[in-house]
């Protein structure tokens, strides 16, 4: 931030520095820099602009306690099309598990999100999957689907506990489906903001 922060003020004539070029700085640390696509074709912009639109939206109703930050759909470093960043308003040090729940429902919305706008699955959302992977193990190695396993490196191997995992989490993907659908005036006015704006502060997004 020290070196980044000066940086944008410079490149905007000023010798003061903005709370912007702060938010700025932080942003190009945590997912590179701007890197936009000059030619985005319109479609495939819109669908990447649908699934942040879904996380932020899922991240609004499900996690209210989390604050959003930003929501962007300009390219960033190497291959980042988009992304929405949501975090803790307090510190954290305990947390119930059905936090994990709602980190999975939010992980999976943004590809939940294409599909029910654009009446089909898209690819881009490998690594939300993963967190939805990670919050899953995390659970099975609490117990969550039914003892504690005895191998960590073997969270699914009891049979009933995978088929409850498996169970869960058809359960809880059918919610974030009921979820979008049930707000999708809103998911469109947001996704209509993002290809408006292509970068949305805390602020504007809420």
């Amino acid at each position: 931030i020290q070196r980044s922060a000066p940086r944008h003020a410079i490149n905007d004539k000023r010798d003061y520095i903005r709370q912007s070029d702060i938010e700025a700085a932080l942003q190009e640390d945590l997912v590179g820099l701007k890197n936009p696509i000059a030619d985005f074709d319109p479609k495939q912009k819109l669908q990447v602009a649908y699934h942040e639109a879904g996380h932020a939206l899922v991240s609004y109703l499900e996690m209210p306690e989390r604050r959003i930050t930003h929501v962007s759909i300009i390219r960033r470093g190497s291959g980042i099309l988009g992304y929405m960043r949501d975090v803790e308003a307090k510190e954290t040090y305990a947390m119930p598990l059905s936090y994990f729940v709602k980190k999975i429902k939010i992980a999976a919305a943004g590809h939940i999100a294409t599909d029910i706008a654009l009446g089909e699955p898209w690819t881009g959302a490998s690594s939300d999957f993963n967190h939805v992977r990670f919050y899953m193990t995390q659970l099975a190695l609490l117990g969550h689907f039914g003892g504690i396993p005895f191998d960590p490196t073997k969270p699914f191997e009891s049979k009933s506990t995978k088929e409850k995992a498996d169970k869960d989490q058809q359960q809880w993907l059918k919610e974030t489906y009921d979820i979008i659908r049930a707000n999708k005036p809103l998911l469109e006015k947001l996704t209509a903001a993002l290809l408006e704006k292509e970068e949305l502060t805390s602020d504007e997004t809420y």
